[in-house]
């Protein structure tokens, strides 16, 4: 079974044209749109485990703009769509349903890229040290 801890950043937008550098946390670099977006989600941490086959548990701590939600129940599953690339997809279930694409960069990190569909503003999660 692999944990990972997680951070949640805003997606990187693909058009750097639309885009202005914003300075998030220490040692990254956000681009956001110039454009204000309203941000219900403040900051979210959490613990993964992935059972080596398909399915993945964990917990989150959430602080919005409304209040904290502190060790949240997170269940999903998990796919690879390439194990040369270190690529594949994620559903959570609990405790709301999200989709993502994620990408292993390093062997302690993966990047994931929200796709939940109707979801406006999509996220960056990068997951692991």
């Amino acid at each position: 079974m692999t944990k990972f801890r997680w951070m949640l950043y805003p997606l990187v937008i693909p058009f750097l044209s639309s885009c202005t550098g914003t300075p998030r946390r220490s040692n990254s670099i956000v681009l956001t749109p110039k454009t204000a977006q309203t941000i219900t989600v403040l900051d979210v941490s959490g613990s993964l485990s992935l059972d080596g086959v398909s399915v993945v548990t964990g917990t989150e701590d959430v602080r919005t703009i409304a209040g904290n939600n502190s060790a949240q129940t997170m269940k999903g599953s998990y796919g690879i769509t390439d194990s040369m690339l270190g690529s594949g997809t994620v559903a959570f279930t609990e405790p709301a349903n999200l989709t993502g694409d994620f990408f292993a960069i390093s062997p302690t990190k993966l990047v994931v890229v929200t796709t939940t569909q109707g979801d406006p503003n999509p996220v960056i999660i990068v997951v692991g040290k």
